[in-house]
């Protein structure tokens, strides 16, 4: 796959797992990845994909969330970052600096 995620699959509600690494993904998170009710498992590693992951994913339930080997990062925000803690197997980069 190449370019961005599409935000219409936020529109998919009946998805539980969506796994887009490696592949040539360019861009954000689309924010409309929140608004998958039952995804349980994410994972965007090994991409081009970069900035700030969204703060609509802090509604999502997530047990598995990988995003290492990308230019993404996680908001400095407590609350995103107490939810990104609690996804029982989560591995991914850093938390975003002022610039990105």
């Amino acid at each position: 796959m190449t370019g961005p995620i599409p935000p219409e699959l936020g529109g998919l509600l009946n998805l539980e797992s969506l796994n887009l690494g490696a592949n040539s993904l360019t861009g954000p998170i689309p924010p409309e990845l929140g608004n998958l009710p039952i995804l349980y498992r994410l994972d965007v590693s090994d991409t081009t994909l970069e900035g700030p992951l969204p703060d609509e994913l802090v509604g999502l339930y997530l047990t598995y969330f990988t995003w290492y080997d990308t230019s993404l990062c996680a908001p400095d925000d407590p609350v995103f970052l107490s939810w990104l803690r609690s996804i029982a197997y989560h591995d991914g980069g850093e938390t975003c600096t002022a610039g990105n």
